[in-house]
Parts: C-alpha cells; structure tokens; sequence
C-alpha cells in the first residue's frame, strides 16, 4: 500500500488529475467561498489551468459577479488552502 503523500504528489505531477481534484474541491468549497445568495445563481462547471468556469442563471448576475471576480477567487482560494484559481470565466 503506498502512503497518502505519494498519491497526493502523483495527483499533483499530472495535469489532468490535479485539474480533476481542484474541481471536486473547488464544488466541495464553492457555497462557504460565495455564500448561499451566490451558490443559488452560479454554480462551478469546471477547472482548466489556473482558469475556473462557472455557469451563471442571469446576464445581470453574470455582469454583477464579473465586478466581483477577484473577491470570489481570493475566498475560492483560502477555503481551498492553496491558490489554484486565477481566473473566472462566468458563462
């Protein structure tokens, strides 16, 4: 059996695994990073490369998150423990 250190550094080495589990993170996170009145209208729908892409409900909500993307990328970020995510894309 190989220790959890060694899993966690093969995840980290591959591109499309580490991009997988910073989306199953980034999910697990997302409502305590943004809070409920966010959660309710955007949701994350994937991770590429330092990129993260969320599916908004609204043009206005999407204008309105847009303002607020630095905000919502620095809370992404701390609730993950590691600074992943650099940009967002609201779709």
């Amino acid at each position: 059996m190989r220790p959890l250190s060694y899993i966690l550094e093969r995840i980290f080495s591959d591109p499309k695994l580490k991009a997988h589990f910073i989306e199953g993170a980034i999910s697990g996170v997302w409502n305590r990073a943004v809070g409920e009145r966010i959660a309710r209208v955007a949701t994350p729908i994937s991770f590429d490369n330092g990129t993260l892409y969320v599916r908004v409900r609204s043009a206005t909500w999407r204008n309105e998150l847009h303002l607020m993307q630095q905000q919502i990328i620095d809370h992404v970020n701390e609730q993950l423990g590691r600074n992943e995510v650099e940009r967002i894309v609201f779709r």
